[in-house]
Parts: C-alpha cells; sequence; structure tokens
C-alpha cells in the first residue's frame, strides 16, 4: 500500500446491545501489511491504552433500538461513516468482514462531500492486518468497560474519543418500512 494515514475497523457485540465499532489509526506501513501467519483473536480484559499504542482510535457504541428503526447493514453504514466523517483524512480502511458494494455506496452517500477512502472489506481482516487486530481488541475491551459492573471512572477515560450517532440525523434515508 502506498504512504498516507490507514484505518482499521472492527465491531464487538454484533447485533446484540450495544455495538462497539472501533476504528484504529495509523500512518505505520507495517500495520496494515498482510501477516504471513494468523494474529491471535483471543480476547482478554487489557487496558486499552496500551493496546493501540501510539496509534489514534475513535469508536462508536450503537444501542439496541437502532435495530427498530435501521436494518443491520444500514446500522454498520452508519457506524462506519460517522467514524470515517470524524477522523483523520484516510487513504484506506481496512474493514474485517465483507461489504457489499451497495453498502460501500451508501457510506460515500453518508459522507458526501468527505472523499470515502478505499476500502478494503474481507473476511478474517482481523487475522491478517496488524490495524484490524487491535481495532478487534480495543472494540472487545470498549464493549466489557461499558457493560461491565465498575467504576464510572473507569469509562470515563475513553469519553473523548467516543462518537455517538443520533438517531434523528438519518430517520429520513433508512427507516425501516
Amino acid at each position: 500500500m502506498k504512504k498516507g494515514v490507514f484505518g482499521g475497523l472492527d465491531w464487538s457485540n454484533d447485533g446484540r446491545d450495544p455495538e462497539a465499532y472501533t476504528l484504529v489509526l495509523s500512518d505505520k506501513p507495517q500495520d496494515v501489511r498482510m501477516q504471513d501467519y494468523p494474529l491471535s483473536k483471543q480476547n482478554k480484559k487489557r487496558e486499552i491504552f496500551y493496546l493501540f499504542g501510539d496509534r489514534e482510535f475513535k469508536y462508536a457504541l450503537i444501542p439496541r433500538f437502532f435495530a427498530k428503526f435501521f436494518k443491520h447493514y444500514d446500522i454498520i453504514s452508519i457506524a462506519i461513516s460517522e467514524l470515517i466523517a470524524r477522523s483523520r483524512s484516510l487513504e484506506y480502511l481496512i474493514i474485517d468482514g465483507a461489504m457489499r458494494n451497495s453498502d460501500k455506496d451508501t457510506i460515500g452517500r453518508l459522507l458526501h462531500p468527505i472523499k470515502l477512502p478505499k476500502i478494503i472489506a474481507t473476511k478474517e481482516a482481523d487475522i491478517y492486518y496488524q490495524i484490524v487486530n487491535i481495532a478487534h481488541h480495543v472494540a472487545y475491551n470498549l464493549y466489557k468497560e461499558h457493560t461491565s459492573p465498575g467504576s464510572i471512572e473507569d469509562c470515563k477515560k475513553y469519553l473523548k474519543f467516543l462518537i455517538q450517532p443520533q438517531i434523528n440525523s438519518y430517520s429520513d434515508l433508512f427507516c425501516k418500512d
């Protein structure tokens, strides 16, 4: 891949409450080089700031009630577009999971006039791309931070990285029939 700002995106708790979408940003080419061996996906409770090192990250929590109004793929498009819109100018975005061309079109429409980065969406990206693997682990740990009993102070330290999509911003675009 060329030089620029790269993003790795993954989410945790797919289809349950809340879904935690995480975008990790890097300008390190080694973070987006495909690995010759699978990286570990074993989830362990870890300090989130340790996981992403000197990379940046943003995350979005999508509550269950979004599913009453939007289709599953539209929720994913909303989360991804929100994360891209509030990040540095991305050249490339690697997403764990297959993505339909129509979903990429939807993300581009939601981002307009922001330029859509080149999107590489592939199954198991979280075991073959370092940046997506980091996003996988951060998403899992953020989900655990926000749903496990514990101190509110534990969650507060991550709030400056939180992006919370507003449902009313998307009501005209996608509402279920």
